[in-house]
């Protein structure tokens, strides 16, 4: 392997593909399942609250398990033929009494068939709010979801 001109020796084959080219994301239930269309972003976030705990009259610490919880957002397009909307959440999402649907991210190797993919899966998802958002340049309208869950696995 040559050396190039910032002094870099470096196979020019890549080692992986990291994309989200060929990536889904289905949300489902008892009813059936939706695949969400035109999302533009997502993100999810699952903590598991610790507090360390001290004990009176020596240097012994403590720590105290909270449980986990979990917190998701999706922003994406609406508009004509694109897709349930709202909708696109079954209606175990939407019943925080009886609900709790599930949803997974299936992430790809993009356009590389000899690429690898995995999986994100969470239980116990209810949604938790909606809002939409327009501005006149975009001459678009955008849909925000958040919702919470129960539950996550990777594999």
């Amino acid at each position: 392997m040559a050396t190039d001109i910032f002094g870099y020796t470096r196979n020019p084959k890549p080692a992986g593909v990291i994309s989200n080219e060929n990536s889904t994301l289905v949300i489902g239930g008892a009813a059936g399942a939706n695949v969400a269309t035109l999302v533009q972003n997502w993100s999810i976030q699952y903590q598991q609250n610790v507090e360390e705990i001290f004990e009176l009259g020596s240097q012994r610490m403590f720590w105290k398990k909270g449980r986990p919880q979990g917190a998701g957002s999706i922003a994406r397009l609406v508009g004509s033929g694109t897709g349930p909307g709202i909708n696109m959440f079954t209606a175990e999402a939407r019943d925080v009494c009886n609900g709790g649907a599930s949803m997974s991210f299936t992430v790809g190797g993009g356009g590389c068939t000899s690429q690898g993919s995995f999986n994100i899966n969470l239980g116990g998802v209810v949604v938790t709010g909606v809002g939409y958002t327009s501005q006149v340049q975009d001459a678009q309208i955008g849909e925000n979801i958040s919702w919470r869950f129960a539950q996550l696995y990777i594999g």
